[in-house]
């Protein structure tokens, strides 16, 4: 039997669609967008390495299987990761309210900057302690201006290391002196003495103990 004539578009008896120039601009378009999300098999290792069964991952059954991912079981555990970030967060700020009320409050210890160190008063002077090392005892000499006479307070300053006071020894503001420090109960190790003059760091150095 010959074949029958077949109206365009038609081959034998199956329908070829072609599809229109507005279906090919659509599929064209579609193509060129680019999607976001996360891959399946990256979120599995993540969630083993985490020792956490998460049912979101449709793992493929076989080699030729795909993965899927279910982003509704995404949910609890990004809640759970926020309120424990949140939790952390205000640990974290609480220690550093403490933090701060205790540099506020702590009226024990002296912090020298760098650049309260470099202060100085031409005509105010710290001298080495002699003698240095010392075992049990050492004097400080200081110069300090007569016209400050009875205008502000001195104080010879001995912190340990971590800069806590040991001694604070007043001192006259009228010329020349010195201050004879005992340290017999003090362990070996090294000291700083400071003089300060009217609230004002003038001057820091070292000094070593050893018994």
């Amino acid at each position: 039997m010959d074949k029958e004539a077949q109206p365009d578009g038609l081959v034998g008896r199956g329908k070829v669609d072609v599809p229109s120039q507005f279906d090919i601009a659509a599929r064209t378009a579609k193509e060129q967008v680019v999607y976001t999300g996360f891959v399946a098999q990256d979120v599995e290792k993540a969630a083993k390495e985490l020792n956490y069964n998460f049912s979101g991952v449709d793992a493929a059954k076989n080699d030729k299987d795909l993965y899927g991912l279910r982003y509704a079981e995404f949910v609890v555990p990004l809640v759970k990761a926020v309120q424990e970030l949140s939790n952390k967060n205000d640990s974290l700020q609480q220690q550093v309210n403490e933090l701060k009320s205790l540099v506020r409050n702590n009226n024990q210890h002296y912090t020298f900057s760098q650049a309260a160190i470099n202060t100085s008063l031409s005509d105010s002077l710290l001298e080495q302690n002699i003698p240095n090392p010392f075992a049990n005892t050492t004097t400080i000499r200081y110069n300090l201006p007569q016209s400050r006479t009875g205008e502000t307070s001195a104080q010879i300053v001995i912190t340990d290391k971590n800069g806590k006071i040991i001694n604070q020894i007043n001192i006259s503001c009228a010329g020349k002196g010195a201050v004879t420090v005992d340290a017999s109960k003090l362990s070996s190790g090294s000291y700083h003495y400071s003089l300060v003059v009217g609230g004002k760091l003038i001057s820091t150095k070292q000094m070593l103990l050893a018994k």
